[in-house]
């Protein structure tokens, strides 16, 4: 070999244990030989790299190699050339010597993919990973951008309009790393919202209750109310009962240029600071 194990390898001297893995494992996979049928070069260079990889990914033999250099280490017997390159794949990517008759360690990850799935297999995708988002019902109404943390990088999430609970949001990229050099996984965020008393969803309708003034419930009038699209004005016919809803159509959740509906409980709200005088009279008047 003209070259040493690092060029080999495709690393610097000061390469990390994990940075040699990985190269090992890119090329290794590039020039398997079951990979590259007849291909006399290709052999050799898995040859090659795998040799590189004997020595460099064993702390004790990279020391000594460090030490003596490259061509002191191969005159010195350093390196045992009758090794075979496959035990060393094999163990890297956890695949066992279970050969068929006729075929090798590639067979089980070849089969059943019209003979591409070893190196799809080998580039397989990594896990995804699935949380919880929680955010508030005008979040979710509206749209917003919420910042979370993943793997400790700060990202900025797009919550679009009209989001409903349950939802699935999916960051590409942001999940498990691959195994074998593989893309990431996703990183899946599952919507729920925050606990809210004043409101309840049901479907594309949202449901809320309002305290309505008895003298406003008793002779009628205009009242202000805030949603979550803006201050509505609402005529209050008189004499309004408490439970009586009123829909406000389009009020209720947007998606798509859907709209549902708001529906408003009016729950009378007794006056304060009354006499008892004045408390008397309004029960005679309400009794007779």
């Amino acid at each position: 070999m003209s070259e040493n194990y690092y060029e080999i390898l495709g690393v610097s001297k000061t390469a990390t244990d994990d940075e040699i893995k990985k190269a090992y494992r890119k090329l290794a996979m590039k020039y398997h030989p079951d990979q590259n049928q007849g291909n006399a070069e290709a052999e050799k260079k898995f040859k090659e790299i795998s040799v590189a990889y004997s020595v460099l990914g064993d702390p004790e033999k990279r020391k000594k190699y460090d030490q003596i250099g490259h061509s002191n280490y191969e005159r010195s017997g350093g390196n045992d050339s009758n090794f075979d390159p496959s035990d060393i794949f094999e163990n890297i990517f956890g695949f066992g010597k279970k050969k068929k008759k006729g075929g090798s360690f590639f067979d089980d990850i070849f089969s059943n993919m019209s003979g591409a799935r070893g190196s799809s297999n080998m580039r397989k995708k990594g896990d995804n990973i699935e949380k919880e988002l929680l955010i508030t019902l005008s979040d979710a109404l509206k749209g917003c951008s919420k910042d979370i943390i993943v793997n400790g990088q700060k990202i900025s999430v797009k919550i679009p309009q009209g989001t409903k609970e349950g939802q699935k949001i999916k960051l590409k990229g942001y999940g498990s790393p691959s195994p074998f050099e593989g893309a990431p996984g996703d990183l899946i965020l599952n919507i729920k919202f925050e606990l809210d008393t004043n409101y309840k969803v049901d479907g594309d309708n949202i449901y809320t209750e309002f305290s309505l003034p008895l003298l406003t419930a008793l002779k009628g009038g205009k009242i202000e109310i805030p949603t979550h699209w803006g201050t509505i004005n609402l005529n209050i016919p008189a004499w309004t009962t408490s439970g009586k809803s009123f829909r406000i159509p389009g009020f209720g959740w947007r998606a798509n240029e859907k709209k549902g509906d708001l529906y408003i409980k009016m729950n009378i709200s007794l006056p304060e600071n009354v006499t008892e005088q004045q408390k008397n009279n309004l029960i005679s008047i309400l009794e007779n």
